[in-house]
């Protein structure tokens, strides 16, 4: 058994650690659940999270042109790992991070929006 998982961004090569039971007292997300072994690289040995979403191009406007992916950006993961590990799940967006992002962040992840907190300086920049 696992004491530890690891969790790595390939575009930004950030690498995150936390326990099992922290992740598991919220079932109902992604990290919590049985669902985040799609997500898991054999041969790294650890949990990869790159693209959370895929922004479509108007084909009308660009024919032909795929789709543009939307990579998870670290902040973004260490202010969502924060939320698992924080004893009052304190959800806040990062500053400097718009609020739309780490609201798709937060739907990846199937963190609910209720749960998040924000002040002043946390609510990112719009």
């Amino acid at each position: 058994e696992k004491h530890f998982s690891e969790f790595v961004f390939i575009e930004a090569g950030s690498l995150f650690q936390t326990r099992w039971e922290t992740l598991e007292r919220h079932r109902q997300t992604l990290l919590g659940s049985d669902d985040i072994w799609q997500y898991y690289d054999a041969e790294k040995e650890r949990f990869v999270f790159d693209v959370i979403k895929w922004i479509p191009y108007d084909q009308e406007l660009y024919p032909g042109v795929p789709d543009e992916p939307m990579y998870l950006k670290p902040e973004c993961f260490e202010s969502v790992l924060f939320y698992y590990q924080d004893k009052d799940n304190t959800l806040r967006c990062p500053k400097g991070i718009k609020s739309e992002v780490f609201m798709d962040t937060l739907k990846f992840f199937r963190i609910n929006s209720r749960d998040m907190s924000l002040g002043p300086y946390e609510q990112g920049t719009d």
